[in-house]
């Protein structure tokens, strides 16, 4: 009898942790909007597929670079933390990169090192992907190419930022999420 409660209990602790895994990784998002700050993205998108986990727009943008003054400190795929701000026509700039988290700011992203050319970063951040329904992304991805094109609409992504942390929230045409496109 004394055997069969150890496996009870060992049973149930091990259901508690799958449980924990699971809504650690919500709290932790929920925490990154809730607490995070929102900021606008220009992006460039197109719409590939995923065998495993659907159609997404593919994100890329325009703020991926920054000028340093000195290129040694940097390797190619190395985790740098990439310090934003608002820029004066409300969308996200890049204010300084590092090689460690920023202590006196929330408002930065852990990101990688894509390449370094002569004295400028390029950056490559973690949110390059943006879900949508199966149905809806192809009918999406023609409408906002289309729309992209004409220089007189503007495109980007909504990213919730938290010590690191990021949640893509939304992309936008004009103000006009492309899921009702």
């Amino acid at each position: 009898m004394p055997n069969k409660s150890i496996f009870i209990l060992i049973f149930l602790f091990v259901a508690f942790l799958q449980l924990l895994v699971p809504a650690n990784m919500i709290f932790q998002k929920n925490k990154t909007v809730v607490s995070g700050t929102k900021y606008k993205f220009k992006v460039k998108p197109v719409d590939p597929a995923d065998p495993f986990l659907g159609r997404y727009i593919d994100l890329s943008f325009d703020q991926d670079t920054f000028v340093i003054k000195d290129s040694k400190f940097y390797k190619d795929q190395e985790t740098i933390y990439v310090e934003i701000a608002q820029g004066i026509d409300s969308f996200a700039i890049i204010k300084n990169i590092s090689l460690s988290p920023f202590k006196d700011t929330k408002h930065f992203i852990t990101a990688k090192v894509a390449y370094i050319q002569e004295n400028r970063v390029h950056i490559e951040y973690p949110f390059t992907r943006f879900y949508m329904e199966e149905s809806k992304a192809p009918e999406a991805e023609t409408k906002v190419n289309i729309m992209l094109r004409d220089s007189t609409y503007l495109g980007y992504a909504e990213i919730f930022v938290y010590k690191g942390a990021t949640v893509v929230q939304d992309v936008k045409i004009n103000n006009r999420t492309i899921k009702s496109l």
